[in-house]
């Protein structure tokens, strides 16, 4: 009778430590690729609110330099060497009381995707609605939409 031999043991033993090594690797990976696809969107959508706010303030301006201002779409080109759209939509309409205008704006952030590890493009978008009055008293009403 024949004894296993030592070596074959050890083989074995070499072969499941590479196998569990390499398994924590792999997880560590996806784990860190879960992480940098979630700042990344956190970031853009922060990058969203930003152009949010800048548009709305664009709005307020534009309409204390012209009572005439009905909106734009407007191409924020700063940032668009990092996000290929990025651009708000400014409508002014007015409301039943002459002096009111309700303003709607509508920023929208989109990331070409040419990372080889993000398959997709990611898109943002965030929205708001206020009434300006002649006087600077403003209401508002916010609502957001993430694709």
């Amino acid at each position: 009778m024949r004894s296993s031999s030592p070596k074959g043991s050890f083989l074995i033993a070499a072969m499941v430590c590479l196998l569990v090594s390499t398994s924590l690797a792999v997880a560590a990976v996806r784990s860190a690729r879960v992480a940098q696809r979630e700042l990344q969107m956190r970031k853009q959508m922060l990058q969203t609110e930003w152009l949010l706010d800048a548009a709305v303030h664009r709005a307020v301006r534009r309409m204390e330099q012209s009572p005439e201002y009905r909106g734009e779409t407007w191409i924020a080109t700063e940032l668009t060497e990092r996000w290929p759209i990025a651009e708000a939509e400014i409508v002014v309409d007015p409301t039943e009381t002459s002096e009111d205008y309700r303003v709607h704006v509508t920023a929208r952030l989109s990331a070409a995707s040419d990372d080889r590890f993000t398959p997709q493009a990611s898109r943002t978008q965030r929205s708001h609605t206020f009434t300006l009055s002649a006087s600077p008293k403003l209401e508002s009403s916010k609502d957001a939409k993430s694709e």
